[in-house]
């Protein structure tokens, strides 16, 4: 039997991801991707052919063309 691992910030991710993904996002713009949480998140959804915006401290980004 495999039991998966999480802690709180890797279900967080997933719950946000998923609802994002949910609602056939094609863009999304995201401030808080210094966090690992914001990270994952960012990462998943240029995985899954989403084009992320992002927003750090100085200047913002585009991920993902």
């Amino acid at each position: 039997m495999t039991i998966p691992i999480v802690n709180g910030e890797t279900l967080t991710s997933i719950v946000i991801a998923k609802k994002i993904m949910a609602r056939n996002t094609q863009k999304v713009f995201l401030s808080d991707v210094d966090s690992r949480v914001g990270r994952a998140i960012a990462i998943y959804l240029c995985e899954h052919d989403v084009k992320v915006m992002v927003y750090y401290f100085n200047s913002y980004s585009m991920l993902c063309f």
